[in-house]
């Protein structure tokens, strides 16, 4: 919209003081109807890909510094400190996992739903595609990861409007964040970056501006430190041994990984991506995930062009959504970061959105007939895709089969609850 408020051609809708459209209410009358079917379709997704946490996201709960440091070690240590038995129990990490995995699914579902009642057919869209995404079914299935605390720490940024709050609680969660898994500076920090610079800063305040980049900076040579300090050979058996004594049974192959150092892991990762086969499963995943994300970064580019941001800042924000795929060079779990690209990409969008809709009032447009027959058909066309999950696993599909046999058999007795699962 040009600053004089006349019609802005690229969007067809007048500024401020045009009249208001007769359906400008249809989001507002609607909003029930949307909320109950943004829930169904998020809780259908949720069962696609839950499951009990895995014994290495398990495993993370039995690292401490006893034997030297050791990065992920931050949970583990504060928790054995406690001294509570109970603490590094199985069933502890299930519930404790779970809680957070429906918290982070509460405040998705709040972003999903003022995203599509913000006024236009494309944000009722993109609302609709993400609660039935493969983010949300990859988000179910990895209960127990840290992903789930780094994209809770991300959403409370967000969530908080005053600039101060934004600073110190990602100050503060980033840097607990570094010390209970480094990974989750790369995929979730760029997001919270880029916000927190285009929220608040337009108005070229220097001191604040210079606390963020000071602040990343010391964030950026932190993990560079975690990522390069790999835990002894000797110090990876003895934490293994005392990890064995527990309730459940550690993953030997955390404890390897933890014990790589960076040439270490480059030859590892080297040799994965030159085994037949991985290439091309990547080709597909991104297949799955990388069209949706790119969807998602193209409306928030539009939001930022209607405000007038600067191009730099749009690059910023392409690579800030892009963000999780960088660990495909230092990592293999391709299905994970690729599932996360959509996940940052929508925090964008829907941060970008609400923005726009503060600095510029415009009439909402209705949704006509035939958007909410493709959205219906691309929500459909989403729940029915099958994908691989992690450890032989594949996204599930209704009627749940395996879901209800569980039940059955944790009514008749012959099946525990909560259930260490194998791997």
């Amino acid at each position: 919209m040009s600053n004089n408020g006349e019609m802005d051609s690229r969007e067809g809708i007048s500024a401020t003081c045009a009249p208001v459209a007769p359906n400008s209410d249809w989001y507002a009358r609607h909003r029930r109807l949307l909320a109950l079917l943004l829930a169904v379709t998020l809780f259908y997704a949720f069962l696609r890909g839950i499951g009990f946490p895995n014994l290495y996201a398990a495993t993370h709960l039995l690292l401490d510094y006893e034997h030297g440091f050791i990065k992920r070690g931050l949970p583990g240590a504060i928790l054995q400190t406690l001294g509570l038995p109970i603490l590094l129990r199985y069933s502890f990490f299930f519930w404790t996992s779970l809680g957070l995995l429906l918290l982070n699914f509460a405040l998705l579902f709040q972003m999903a739903l003022r995203l599509a009642c913000s006024g236009r057919p494309a944000s009722l869209a993109s609302a609709s595609l993400y609660v039935s995404s493969m983010s949300i079914v990859f988000l179910s299935h990895t209960i127990g990861y840290f992903d789930h605390a780094g994209l809770l720490v991300t959403l409370l940024v967000l969530r908080v409007h005053a600039p101060r709050r934004q600073l110190w609680i990602a100050g503060v969660g980033f840097s607990l964040l570094l010390l209970m898994h480094e990974g989750q500076i790369v995929i979730f920090y760029p997001v919270v970056f880029l916000i927190i610079l285009v929220k608040h800063l337009d108005d070229a305040n220097s001191r604040r501006l210079t606390l963020l980049l000071g602040a990343t900076l010391m964030l950026m040579t932190g993990l560079y430190w975690v990522a390069s300090m790999p835990l002894s050979a000797e110090g990876a058996k003895a934490m293994m041994a005392k990890a064995a004594v527990t309730g459940y049974p550690p993953r030997e192959d955390l404890f390897y990984v933890h014990s790589l150092s960076v040439e270490d892991t480059k030859e590892l990762v080297h040799r994965f991506w030159s085994t037949p086969g991985e290439i091309e499963h990547l080709q597909q995943s991104w297949l799955f995930t990388l069209p949706l994300a790119l969807f998602f970064l193209f409306l928030s580019t539009r939001c930022m062009l209607r405000c007038r941001d600067p191009k730099w800042r749009m690059g910023l924000m392409i690579a800030a959504g892009l963000s999780p795929q960088v660990l495909h060079f230092v990592s293999y779990d391709l299905d994970r970061w690729n599932s996360l690209t959509i996940a940052t990409s929508f925090l964008l969008l829907c941060t970008l959105r609400e923005r726009e809709g503060q600095r510029l009032e415009t009439a909402p447009v209705a949704p006509r007939r035939i958007h909410l027959a493709l959205i219906t058909i691309a929500v459909v066309a989403n729940e029915r895709l099958k994908y691989p999950l992690f450890d032989g696993k594949n996204a599930q599909s209704s009627p749940f089969k395996s879901h209800q046999r569980y039940i059955r058999d944790v009514l008749d007795g012959s099946a525990a609850f909560p259930e260490i699962p194998k791997r």
